[in-house]
């Protein structure tokens, strides 16, 4: 069994109790690594921070409202 958890070092003490009991007589191999914000990845390029900054402010002037049916969606979905 694989399993990744996500967790800010505040959250580790309530994770470690759920983890034992998850793995009660398991021998496990544990890696930490530290996972960069995605937003902050993506500010890193300039194309992409120019694209996320325009789409943030046309979404604060209603520009990116838009309805669809159940239909519509599922169709797009294919």
């Amino acid at each position: 069994m694989v399993a990744t958890y996500r967790l800010k070092p505040y959250e580790i003490d309530g994770f470690l109790k759920v983890f034992k009991s998850t793995f009660t007589g398991k021998e496990l191999e544990v890696s930490v690594e530290e996972v960069e914000d995605e937003t902050d990845y993506l500010l890193k390029s300039e194309s992409n921070r120019k694209q996320l900054l325009e789409a943030v402010e046309a979404e604060e002037n209603g520009q990116f409202f838009c309805t669809m049916t159940m239909e519509q969606l599922e169709e797009l979905a294919k």
